[in-house]
């Protein structure tokens, strides 16, 4: 079955949408920091879905899918300082 293109375009949304990975900070030491997600989140605006992955184990915390209203909205991401959202773990927590 062919797609009908012509319809797809004609429906399509003015919304823009990408995903970001978000990156254990440069220098951070996992076993004392660890990423808010909270923080985040919030930081990146309109979430779609958010996956938490293992800091211990991989160079990464999250990856995120978001939606913007325009494409600078999300161009400012290409900037993240990673290092902002690694918090001291708080022991007994």
């Amino acid at each position: 079955m062919k797609p009908d293109w012509k319809q797809i375009w004609q429906a399509r949304t003015e919304n823009h949408f990408g995903w970001i990975l978000g990156y254990n900070g440069i220098d951070i030491d996992v076993n004392f920091y660890e990423p808010d997600h909270k923080a985040f989140r919030e930081y990146l605006g309109n979430v779609l879905h958010y996956v938490k992955i293992n800091h211990h184990e991989n160079p990464v915390f999250s990856i995120a899918y978001i939606e913007a209203d325009c494409s600078k909205s999300l161009q400012h991401l290409l900037k993240t300082e990673f290092n902002d959202f690694f918090v001291p773990v708080m022991k007994g927590a």
